[in-house]
């Protein structure tokens, strides 16, 4: 906006913010004018009436003067905000002209289109945003599928490993139940010697064989083997039957089964021995027997035993079936009565 001035600043176009200082001079020599008339009149009271009414006209300039600059401040206000006048600066915007007007049209467009920019850049921000967290919450969802999953996954597989650990040792247990209670036919063999493996069972655990070498009537410790076995012959029962002799010594066992007509060699690998059958050994194979046990099964080549001073105590054990530790068996009193059968039907 320009205004133009008569004076020293004619002939030139002078802006706002060269009114300023102006109108500021103008007030102060005004009032410092009016401070020396009111002194000098007030001392010439004919002269005071006269003062009074040019000093009204004066107080009259200087309410224009004063309205013109704050309307000068407004515009300036306007113009560092880039915003039209208001419906209240309506008569100070006319009588700047059609410049401001042009001014103020200019300023509403360019408002305009900043706030449709604006908006526009806000719409972006929003809808990326929107995106942003539509991904993650995307990502999230899949994570979580993906962790279900693989937890499915591995509860399924220890569940199954579970169950395939439960069949296994179940089939185990049912093949060793049968497998070490079969006789090698097939069925367990009833009476007297199967009551002998049951009893032989009983004691499975027990240590040092005190129990059994004073019951045979020792009274300090020896080789017990041979006691154990006669211990559990006695409470069978096959002692007083005369199916098998109270011994402590293994060789007068042997001799004894010998002489009644009851002992199998091992040599004889074709014979599989019973339940309740006793079975002696040669540990060093130099003829003379050194153990007797007595026989749990017998099962695919392998004879399962029950044994006393084994390690001290009484133990199971199992050996192969043609193994040369193996010195020989003895008859029960149903198997000598097969044998002889066996024998008759291979001489004839």
């Amino acid at each position: 906006m320009d205004i133009k001035v008569r004076g020293k600043y004619e002939d030139k176009p002078l802006k706002v913010k060269d009114i300023r200082p102006m109108l500021k001079n103008i007030r102060i020599r005004s009032k410092s004018k009016q401070k020396d008339a009111e002194d000098e009149n007030r001392q010439n009271p004919q002269n005071y009436a006269e003062y009074k009414t040019s000093t009204a006209s004066k107080k009259v300039a200087e309410k224009s003067i004063l309205a013109v600059t704050f309307s000068v401040k407004r515009l300036e206000i306007k113009e560092k905000q880039h915003t039209a006048p208001t419906s209240e600066e309506s008569g100070s915007a006319a009588a700047a002209g059609p410049q401001v007007m042009q001014f103020s049209a200019k300023n509403q467009k360019e408002k305009k289109a900043a706030q449709t920019v604006a908006a526009t850049r806000q719409h972006a921000v929003q809808q990326t945003i929107i995106r942003t967290r539509r991904q993650q919450r995307r990502r999230k969802r899949n994570y979580q599928i993906k962790r279900i999953k693989n937890q499915i996954r591995n509860q399924t597989i220890a569940s199954s490993s579970i169950v395939l650990l439960a069949m296994v040792l179940f089939v185990f247990t049912l093949s060793m139940f049968f497998f070490l209670a079969d006789d090698g036919e097939g069925n367990l063999e009833a009476g007297q010697p199967a009551l002998m493996v049951s009893i032989a069972k009983s004691q499975i655990g027990t240590k040092g064989g005190e129990k059994y070498w004073r019951w045979y009537g020792f009274t300090e410790p020896v080789d017990w083997c041979a006691c154990f076995v006669s211990w559990c012959a006695s409470e069978a029962g096959l002692i007083e039957e005369g199916m098998v002799p109270k011994f402590a010594e293994v060789n007068e066992g042997i001799r004894w089964f010998q002489e009644h007509g009851r002992w199998i060699d091992a040599s004889e690998l074709k014979y599989k021995p019973s339940p309740g059958t006793l079975i002696f050994f040669d540990w060093e194979q130099d003829g003379v027997a050194d153990h007797v046990g007595i026989v749990e099964g017998c099962r695919s080549g392998i004879v399962y035993t029950i044994e006393g001073n084994s390690g001290n105590l009484v133990a199971n054990r199992y050996y192969l079936h043609n193994s040369s530790k193996i010195r020989g068996y003895t008859l029960s009193a149903i198997n000598k009565d097969v044998r002889r059968e066996e024998d008759k039907n291979t001489k004839s």
